[in-house]
């Protein structure tokens, strides 16, 4: 299962007619607003991952919007494999070079 990469230049978003899908200030991420949806899809075809899906209760789209009400998306808090985290990316890219090159020395402890 795919989860929304929060594109830099969301092709969901250029394609929105009704302009429920824009990019975050700061252009991190995109926000969705399902209130002015209109659930003709066009996000959903221009997504290269399929991300956005139809509400059929609701007759809307729908995506991730890392619920900005929440400090960690509760996704995160219930990942009890640890495979979602919630932080800056030069942070994260950070660590993953710093254990990778601590698991090529075949130690746990920087040295």
């Amino acid at each position: 299962m795919w989860k929304c990469q929060q594109c830099s230049q969301a092709p969901c978003a250029e394609a929105c007619i009704s302009g429920s899908l824009r990019p975050k200030e700061g252009g991190k991420g995109v926000e969705h607003r399902s209130e002015t949806c209109v659930g003709c899809g066009s996000c959903l075809l221009a997504c290269p991952l399929s991300i956005p899906a139809l509400d059929r209760e609701g007759g809307r789209m729908s995506k991730c919007n890392l619920c900005p009400e929440e400090q960690i998306p509760p996704c995160v808090k219930a990942c009890q494999s640890q495979a979602l985290v919630f932080q800056e990316v030069s942070r994260f890219s950070w660590g993953k070079k710093r254990r990778y090159l601590l698991q090529s020395r075949g130690t746990d402890e920087p040295g």
